[in-house]
């Protein structure tokens, strides 16, 4: 935990690693027990599945991408029930069997 109260700092690891995903997961499930914010140090980060819990956030500042892997082998469901209701958003984008996320600052009108 650094300085702030309930704020955890994760460093970009000096190894090279294929994926960053498990070495997240692993500070985000640190961070789960007393609750905070999760902030990764500017960089490259390759993913794939994190799951996030509802007493933790994770910050993303300019020029930390997360970088999503291309191989759906490299993601899971966590095998927890849902019920999908984000498919239904005006934000999500489906096509070709590819999702994509529209991000905007302007209000979409139902």
């Amino acid at each position: 935990m650094d300085g702030n109260s309930g704020a955890f700092f994760l460093p970009l690891p000096d190894h090279d690693m294929d994926m960053h995903t498990a070495y997240i997961q692993a500070a985000l499930d640190k961070c789960r027990e007393e609750g905070g914010v999760l902030r990764l140090a500017p960089g490259d980060w390759r993913i794939a599945s994190l799951r996030l819990y509802d007493n933790t956030a994770l910050y993303l500042s300019s020029g930390t991408p997360l970088l999503a892997s291309n191989r759906w082998q490299d993601y899971t469901d966590f095998h927890v029930p849902t019920t999908l209701g984000y498919l239904k958003s005006p934000f999500l984008q489906k096509r070709s069997g590819v999702c994509r996320i529209i991000m905007s600052t302007h209000p979409l009108q139902p």
